[in-house]
């Protein structure tokens, strides 16, 4: 484990901005000869609306062409007074509601395109038996059955009604052009401003720091949903530590354990962290010796982002990762991180403990630089504009 100095951050969200200070950005921007971008989310969440709202605009903020702004549906009935100043709608991940419909009707009949943007394969029902299969949900009432069809059925409708979509990979984009019969493009998640302050100071930190006291596996995605995840590594993470005594897994987040872990729990070879905010997750992962991203390998998996291995590689933490489309195409094998399979993982986990004196100085420098020129904000302005260049002419 690391012993780290906290980096000082402000701690305002940054997009908790009134409604007239964001439209005064698009007229501002209108002002000055740039395309205007508005992005409509539902309301703020601590993930999605931040990797696919917030920091898109960041990033275009750099560019020499788009400047961008965002709403949400309880604002919508404010919008079509400034439809004129809009040259692109994005609607993130939105469900189907009157509102919303009635907005995006007047804006295409205005001659303004609306593109919907989406991160996850839960667009059609068809993969309603993967999706809940993937995420163990419990599917024995009408209650649950009622909410599943309904959420994906209007994310679907939403989806179906606009003029295009963008998305982060191009294993779902190819899903998404087949199946919905539209123009898709790609635009990764990547890492905003504040991330990349924090996640620096701590990168510096650790340069010829050596771990001391307990190796720390850290585990980030601790929610219920992600308990097949959990379970595909978790037999041979029992093994691992049963051996290791000065072993402890982290895991930030909401997770039930499994019986066979219970024990160990009990033994406080398991450490709970409480969901973090974005910033202060950093250094939760620059602490540990090791990040895993284990995941069930499905299509559903196939289609997720690569952020858990760039929101480590960034602090210096080398990841262990499920071998899923993203992070086969993100992670090269023992040179910026590990690939592990079912079976693989107590032998990867093992050989990096015992080598633990040694901090990995080659593949955490080739992985943080890496990371920095794919992931960095001001490394995706080009491309996104491109995008929205493309979104808007076709």
């Amino acid at each position: 484990m690391y012993k780290l100095k906290e980096k000082e951050y402000i701690t305002a969200e940054p997009w908790l901005e009134s409604f007239p200070s964001r439209i005064k950005r698009i007229y501002e921007a209108k002002g000055l000869g740039f395309y205007t971008v508005v992005y409509i989310y539902q309301s703020v969440d601590t993930s999605t609306y931040r990797y696919r709202v917030f920091n898109m605009c960041q990033a275009i903020e750099l560019g020499l062409s788009w400047r961008g702004s965002w709403f949400y549906y309880d604002e919508l009935t404010l919008l079509p007074h400034h439809l004129d100043c809009f040259d692109l709608i994005i609607i993130g991940r939105g469900k189907y509601n009157f509102d919303i419909l009635s907005f995006v009707q007047l804006a295409q009949k205005a001659k303004k395109r609306v593109f919907f943007d989406i991160d996850d394969m839960v667009y059609d029902l068809k993969y309603l038996p993967r999706i809940v299969n993937t995420l163990s949900v419990n599917m024995r009432d009408d209650i649950s059955y009622d909410y599943w069809f309904s959420y994906i059925s209007r994310i679907a409708e939403l989806a179906k009604i606009s003029n295009g979509i963008i998305t982060t990979n191009q294993f779902l984009a190819q899903k998404m052009e087949k199946d919905l019969e539209k123009r898709c493009f790609i635009i990764q998640n990547f890492l905003n401003s504040p991330q990349i302050e924090v996640s620096e100071n701590y990168y510096q930190q650790k340069k010829g720091a050596l771990s001391i006291d307990q190796y720390v596996i850290g585990y980030f995605s601790g929610t219920p949903s992600h308990i097949n995840d959990f379970m595909s590594v978790a037999p041979e993470l029992k093994v691992l530590l049963e051996k290791y005594e000065d072993i402890i897994l982290r895991i930030v987040g909401f997770m039930q354990m499994p019986d066979f872990l219970l024990e160990l729990e009990s033994q406080k070879r398991i450490e709970r962290v409480p969901l973090q905010n974005f910033i202060a997750l950093q250094k939760y992962i620059a602490e540990v010796d090791v990040n895993i991203a284990p995941l069930v390998n499905d299509d559903f998996s196939n289609c997720k982002s690569e952020l858990k291995f760039f929101e480590a590689a960034i602090v210096g933490t080398i990841t262990c990762a499920t071998p899923s489309f993203t992070f086969k195409n993100s992670i090269q094998d023992k040179i910026t991180g590990y690939l592990c399979s079912p079976g693989e993982w107590y032998d990867t986990l093992e050989n990096l403990y015992r080598n633990r004196k040694k901090y990995n100085t080659e593949i955490v420098k080739k992985a943080h630089d890496y990371c920095i020129k794919r992931y960095a904000y001001y490394n995706q302005t080009m491309h996104i504009n491109e995008i929205l260049n493309k979104a808007f002419k076709e």
